[in-house]
């Protein structure tokens, strides 16, 4: 999940990714898998950044390519434990650019009320408990991974 560096909740430049716990038994499509569980378990951990500054989340909007995954977004909703909400249009930018749009040219008195017209969500994921329980234990470890690897992947991010 830090193949570029990382944002949220942690800055750090020079956070690298990592697959750990590789054996001869892991295939491509257990590694494509851990990738994106390990984008997930970012999401997871913004979250919680939010959560420990004040913010409180009850679901998350997923807008984009991600939307036309069903395995994708059943990922996060289970990594998080939130409700995951796909819009109608899940092009956020330009549906964003819309509500503004149509703000400034005077068909609604605030972006406000643009959104409530104009933004509708179509389908809602809703984590599965038994899958959550396991990407929780799963975030213990994840969370151990910067703190004990982070000079060696500073080190690699260097050279």
């Amino acid at each position: 999940e830090t193949f570029q560096g990382s944002r949220t909740p942690t800055t750090d430049p020079l956070a690298r990714g990592a697959l750990l716990g590789l054996s001869l038994r892991h295939t491509k499509g257990h590694i494509w898998r851990a990738m994106m569980e390990g984008v997930c378990l970012g999401t997871k951990a913004a979250v919680r950044g939010l959560h420990s500054a004040g913010h409180a989340a009850d679901r998350i909007t997923i807008a984009g390519g991600a939307t036309k995954s069903p395995l994708w977004l059943q990922m996060h909703a289970d990594a998080t434990g939130l409700e995951v909400v796909v819009n109608a249009c899940s092009e956020a930018p330009l549906l964003g650019a819309a509500c503004l749009a149509a703000v400034g040219a005077g068909h609604f008195s605030s972006v406000d009320d643009a959104v409530a017209a104009m933004v509708r969500p179509a389908k809602r994921i809703r984590p599965d408990p038994a899958r959550a329980a396991e990407y929780d234990k799963l975030f213990g470890i994840y969370e151990q991974v910067l703190p004990t690897a982070g000079e060696v992947l500073h080190q690699l991010a260097a050279s």
